[in-house]
């Protein structure tokens, strides 16, 4: 037709020759939007495809992927980034819509097969939601991207949906050549906030009343103001649309009593008892389809072949024939295209899962492993998503998928060599890390060689310490460098490296304890094999000499020698940021953990401006990285914010101080209430700079309830270790 220009080829290994040969016939690229059917179930009511609500409160990221969208240029890539339940997928799906009003081809393609879809002479958009899922698929893509030419004929946008960081992406696409095809400011979708907050929950409340045939009293803008700050989830496109569906379901309890979390839990509890209705009246034991939701859930969808394998093997569902599941299933409405769709939202389906798993916990771990089997990193980067939105999230604590994971993989070490790809990443979700120490630990156990053991025993150090069990940490570290450091006198060139990089570990694990000087010996020699490898071969060895400069900052600094930590941090910051500059997915971390630093120094030496910009840029820095990714890095700006607020009120600006602290500390709280092993003595550390700005404020009487609270979570690591960072700051609380 006249307005077609072409055909877009996508999926993985996808190439010109299916398409010739007449086996993928061209389609229009799809938006899958779905009418309300009567009757409807909580996943439909909360999925951006039938939009129950009216979108508003994006104009300015609809505005910025408009004018990215109708450029001159010919070809670009572009990411969306945000936490999960923010609306990233509506406001893709509404771009569409709007590009398709004047003349575009625009939708989401399907990647796990090849496809052909119609390109528009106007232009074409392809959205791809969450490219971490697809990693086969996103490299033929990358790949195809950097082979087109930038021909003005062309006009082509790609879309990338994702809850990490843009610069995640950043090196996929360097490998491929692909980097100048994108444009790497990415749109992030924040908190929905004011009118347009209101009008979301407004209309949805109003169609989802209509659904289901309620009259719910009208909630004023006040009324929702005040809900919208009862919980810090609150602000959350999908709980603010998953109220409005609770207030109409029950028309008479007031908006202000409820949380965003404790509305998703009641609505999924509410859809489980429905699947179970609808389960018996289909022929299906009671509990079949809340079973195979909740696999498809962790799945990512079950084909046709696996549904019958699920039903008979992994769920035992005790089916007189499993070949006629299909035929009962479709009675129940849930067989679509022959096969069980994955759950959406995420954090519903994440509760969901919790909930169904949970009432059969001795079996959980091998359905877990089941259902990912087929995908380990692909199923484990799930995992990690739903551990984080049931645990830290929505608070869900009697049972946690992360536990379940680790009795799935503990001293299995086939499974746990399959895990090594999503388990070696510098930055690791929340959820993800208890499996980290299992898998580490397995291979550990049954290592054939002391090459072997020492890496294993190394990451298993790094891990125990990343969950606050800085005990085994230390024995870990301690047992690796003895094992480096003999295989490094045999033979220095490939095992010197790896002693300098547990050397560092060595320290950092020492500082925990508070023993410096150990500390400081152990990074002193780590710097000393750095930098003389740094000189022979900089672009190999110079990151690795960073990191140890900016241990050794810390070291020199609890010495007493604050100039010398000084400069060792300057230089750790200068190498950092032109890595940062060349990769930063993976040294902004780096960067800004090298800025707070230096920042502390700065303000030793009375340098109030300088420290304050330090941190400022630190905090910059992981605020962007913990907006896209809040799994991987939200402890780190919390950290981060602790420092600030000591900066800023250094400088005299005592009311962003104790704002900032205050934000910290918020973070800290829900961390811990997550992992308490791990994050309460941060948080201890967080209420005791509250105290000091609330002293500051003239706010005594809080400022003592902070710190009474501070020295009672303090008080076990403290004791352990009194001549730790932590047990120093206990003592002054105390006095």
């Amino acid at each position: 037709g006249a307005e077609v220009s072409g055909v877009v080829l996508t999926g993985e290994g996808a190439s010109s020759e299916p398409y010739r040969d007449g086996r993928a016939t061209p389609s229009d690229l799809p938006v899958p939007w779905r009418d309300l059917q009567p009757n409807p179930n909580v996943f439909s009511l909360l999925q951006w495809r039938t939009s129950i609500s009216e979108f508003q409160g994006r104009e300015f990221e609809m505005d910025a992927l408009h004018r990215w969208a109708v450029s001159a240029v010919p070809i670009s890539a572009k990411f969306v980034t945000g936490e999960g339940g923010v609306g990233k997928t509506r406001l893709a799906a509404e771009l569409a819509m709007t590009l398709r009003k004047d003349g575009w081809a625009a939708g989401f393609p399907e990647l796990r097969k090849p496809n052909a879809y119609f390109a528009n002479r106007n232009g074409t958009l392809l959205i791809i939601d969450y490219p971490e899922e697809h990693p086969g698929e996103l490299e033929a893509m990358f790949a195809g991207l950097a082979r087109l030419e930038q021909d003005h004929s062309s006009h082509l946008r790609v879309l990338f949906l994702s809850r990490r960081d843009a610069e995640d992406w950043r090196q996929l696409a360097l490998d491929s050549n692909a980097d100048a095809m994108f444009d790497w400011t990415p749109v992030h979708l924040g908190p929905l906030e004011g009118e347009g907050a209101y009008s979301v929950f407004h209309s949805a409340l109003e169609r989802a009343a209509e659904a289901e045939d309620t009259v719910p009293p009208p909630v004023s803008m006040e009324a929702f103001q005040a809900w919208l700050k009862h919980a810090p989830e609150n602000d959350r496109a999908l709980f603010i649309v998953a109220t409005a569906v609770h207030c109409a379901l029950h028309p008479q309890t007031l908006i202000i009593d409820y949380k965003g979390r404790d509305v998703v839990s009641g609505l999924v509890e509410r859809e489980t008892s429905r699947l179970r209705r609808i389960a018996r009246g289909a022929g299906l034991p009671q509990d079949s389809l809340n079973r195979l939701l909740a696999f498809a859930a962790i799945s990512d969808g079950l084909g046709r072949d696996a549904i019958e394998s699920v039903a008979s093997k992994t769920l035992q569902l005790s089916l007189s024939d499993p070949a006629d599941i299909s035929e009962k299933l479709e009675q129940t409405g849930w067989l679509v295209d022959g096969g069980v769709p994955a759950l959406k939202p995420d954090i519903i389906a994440a509760a969901f899962v919790v909930m169904i798993l949970g009432r059969v916990p001795t079996k959980a771990p091998e359905w877990l492993w089941a259902a990912i089997s087929d995908d380990v990193s692909g199923g484990l980067e799930r995992l990690g998503r739903l551990s984080h939105d049931s645990e830290v999230v929505l608070a869900l604590h009697e049972h946690r998928v992360s536990n379940w994971l680790v009795s799935a993989f503990e001293g299995r070490p086939d499974r746990c060599v399959q895990a090594v790809k999503v388990a070696t990443e510098v930055t690791l979700p929340l959820g993800l890390m208890p499996l980290d120490v299992a898998v580490w630990q397995t291979l550990a156990d049954v290592a054939e060689n002391d090459e072997q053991k020492g890496e294993s025993l190394h990451n298993l150090s790094v891990a125990r310490a990343s969950v606050g069990d800085t005990p085994a940490a230390l024995e870990a570290v301690r047992a690796a460098v003895a094992i480096y450091r003999r295989l490094a006198a045999a033979s220095p060139t490939p095992y010197e490296p790896r002693l300098a990089t547990c050397l560092n570990s060595l320290s950092n694990r020492l500082a925990d304890v508070g023993d410096t000087p150990a500390a400081l010996e152990a990074i002193s020699e780590a710097v000393d094999i750095q930098s003389r490898l740094a000189a022979v071969c900089p672009v190999r060895h110079e990151p690795d000499l960073a990191k140890t400069l900016n241990n050794l900052s810390s070291c020199l600094s609890e010495e007493g020698d604050t100039p010398a930590a000084l400069n060792a941090s300057r230089d750790a910051v200068e190498v950092f940021r032109r890595l940062a500059a060349e990769n930063p997915a993976r040294y902004e971390p780096e960067l800004s953990a090298s800025l707070n630093n230096l920042s502390a120094y700065l303000s030793a030496v009375d340098d109030a401006l300088a420290a304050s910009e330090a941190s400022r840029e630190a905090v910059k820095l992981q605020r962007r990285l913990a907006a896209a990714s809040p799994a991987r890095h939200e402890a780190a700006l919390a950290l981060s914010l602790n420092n600030f607020s000591n900066r800023l009120s250094h400088a005299g600006d005592t009311t962003e101080a104790l704002k900032t602290i205050r934000e910290a500390v918020e973070l800290h709280r829900k961390l811990s209430t997550a992992s308490p092993k791990r994050f309460e003595p941060d948080l201890a550390m967080s209420l005791s700079v509250l105290s000091d700005r609330l002293e500051e404020d003239g706010q005594t009487d809080a400022a003592i309830e902070a710190t009474e609270e501070a020295i009672h979570l303090m008080r076990p690591y403290a004791e352990r270790y009194p001549e730790s960072e932590h047990g120093r700051r206990y003592n002054v609380m105390q006095n």
